[in-house]
């Protein structure tokens, strides 16, 4: 039935328990800054974009962070709702909405960055730096994968 022995041995069932643990650690901190996990990827994919001087359209955003259009929609409405970012149409084609952080939003963003940054560097730090590039690597190996 199952093709390991021991449920230690599932790596399925050890990426999970990993990404709950770093999930629920990044939830719980990001909660009194009032956005969600989800939200602050948007947020922060939008200013990395922004600081290399790419505009970010929400086509971009969503092949950017994997999130799935109809999540990322609703959680624009909300982004947008609380003034951290403006969405506007592009000027030169009207199916294209652009993303803009606020000023409010851009200050926002960066002290989740920070709060984040220090709970990867906290969960993976532990690893080295040598077995962190390696987890790194396997990791952007792993997202190539296409089914």
């Amino acid at each position: 039935m199952f093709k390991v022995d021991n449920p230690t041995h599932s790596i399925g069932l050890q990426f999970w328990n990993l990404y709950t643990k770093w999930n629920a650690e990044i939830t719980i901190s990001l909660k009194p800054l009032g956005i969600t996990h989800t939200q602050f990827v948007i947020l922060a994919a939008i200013l990395w974009r922004e600081k290399t001087h790419n505009i970010s359209s929400q086509s971009e955003i969503s092949a950017l962070t994997s999130i799935d259009k109809m999540t990322l929609s609703k959680a624009l409405i909300k982004l947008v709702e609380k003034k951290f970012i403006v969405k506007n149409k592009a000027e030169n084609d009207s199916r294209i909405f652009i993303l803009t952080l606020t000023e409010i939003g851009a200050g926002l963003t960066k002290q989740a960055i920070s709060i984040v940054e220090d709970i990867d560097e906290k969960i993976f730090g532990s690893l080295g730096a040598e077995k962190k590039a390696i987890f790194l690597s396997l990791i952007l190996e792993l997202k190539s994968f296409s089914s």
